[in-house]
């Protein structure tokens, strides 16, 4: 079976997700458009970058996953389709591509568009090369080839040898903050350091990466690396982000303390 993903900043009450899909299905009938979400915070790439990474290892190789985040298509940002991992990936050149393939993808096209001037210019590109891979054409015959993806470093956590600072990339259904620092991050500068967690400021800090939840009393700040490897900082039966009215770009330091 033929699978495609959509994962987009389109939300729900517009036509641009039925749209997709729909000139999707009239080239390729056979292709099973299985939305992830629709919810991504308006040109957020690091947002959608943590939840392609985090779900496209799940689906079948030959998937092709559809990433709409910033998706309007121009010269310096063309449309591209990409072979990373056994999985296709389709997305603006906008630079979340390079936050989801920790390597340089197999091979990388260009799709070409149409300037149509009604703002939704990334709607036939993305159909095109979707079709056509789930269709099983090689993926050097739906575009002109480019030798790389963009890559975005100021997307990235800052490390010094005594500190990581990063931000809040991603707020889940409970309230808790998920930030781009990864635990490969923490254990390469930290190296067993005594260490503290700092939330937005340092009056709120954690001190310790627990395994659970359950590890703090109710109420009580807690930090996890969680299943996608990102450090989450939460509330026991609560809602941090709420709570210290935090959003997408909030600071999150870790100050690492020598003997």
């Amino acid at each position: 079976m033929a699978i495609a993903t959509l994962t987009t900043d389109w939300e729900r009450h517009d036509y641009y997700v039925a749209a997709l899909k729909g000139e999707i299905l009239k080239r390729n009938p056979a292709v099973a458009l299985i939305d992830v979400s629709h919810h991504i915070p308006s040109f957020q790439l690091q947002a959608a970058a943590y939840i392609v990474r985090g779900m496209y290892q799940h689906f079948p190789e030959k998937t092709v996953h559809i990433v709409a985040v910033d998706s309007e298509p121009s010269l310096r940002k063309p449309i591209v389709a990409v072979s990373y991992a056994g999985h296709f990936f389709v997305s603006a050149d906008n630079g979340v591509l390079g936050l989801i393939c920790d390597e340089e993808p197999d091979a990388v096209v260009s799709i070409e568009y149409q300037n149509f001037g009604n703002g939704f210019n990334a709607l036939m590109p993305i159909a095109d090369a979707t079709a056509a891979l789930a269709a099983g054409e090689p993926i050097l015959n739906i575009g002109a080839e480019k030798s790389a993806i963009n890559r975005m470093p100021m997307l990235l956590p800052t490390i010094d040898s005594s500190f990581i600072l990063g931000n809040v990339i991603y707020i889940d259904t409970f309230g808790n903050i998920v930030t781009n620092i990864t635990r490969n991050d923490f254990d390469r500068v930290g190296k067993g350091r005594r260490y503290d967690i700092l939330v937005q400021s340092n009056r709120y800090k954690v001190s310790k990466v627990s395994e659970a939840y359950s590890e703090v009393e109710a109420g009580d700040f807690v930090a996890i690396f969680n299943s996608a490897g990102h450090l989450e900082i939460a509330q026991n039966k609560g809602r941090i982000a709420t709570l210290l009215n935090l959003d997408i770009s909030s600071a999150v330091r870790i100050n690492f303390y020598n003997p």
